[in-house]
């Protein structure tokens, strides 16, 4: 992966050993051992209880997205305030919304250059702290 992160899946039984200078020896199973100066801890809960007829797991795909062609107008309730929430809202309203080329896409069309500059000012009023710099948040919104 790109920056030198380097991402393992299905792994368990995670523990740290050995510690370095700055960086620690991280070993899981099966059969893993590296050295790491930082380790993120991704831990999922496994698939959900098998769902009902009508219903989908979280991560299985679905077709409220898809060009209907029987003709049945449908009606969606989003609830929530969260970021699941938000996709769901653009998936309904943007056809063939993708979520890696959304920011390329909204950066790079002048009918947003407005919406960039409100970004870029209510990022503004947060306090420039060392382990939150600005600049990297609002990277993305200046062109």
């Amino acid at each position: 992966m790109a920056d030198g992160i380097t991402v393992h899946h299905g792994v368990r039984d995670v523990r740290l050993d050995a510690k370095g200078d700055a960086s620690r020896v991280v070993v899981w199973s099966p059969g893993g051992r590296a050295r790491a100066v930082t380790v993120i801890l991704a831990v999922g809960f496994g698939l959900e209880a098998a769902p009902l007829s009508m219903e989908r797991r979280y991560w299985e795909g679905d077709d409220f997205d898809a060009p209907r062609v029987d003709g049945v107008s449908r009606k969606w309730l989003v609830s929530g305030c969260g970021d699941g929430a938000l996709t769901d809202l653009f998936r309904l309203c943007l056809r063939e919304f993708r979520h890696d080329r959304m920011l390329e896409e909204f950066t790079s069309d002048p009918r947003t250059a407005g919406i960039r500059a409100e970004i870029r000012r209510w990022g503004s009023l947060v306090p420039n702290r060392a382990d939150r710099p600005q600049e990297r948040v609002l990277r993305p919104y200046a062109r």
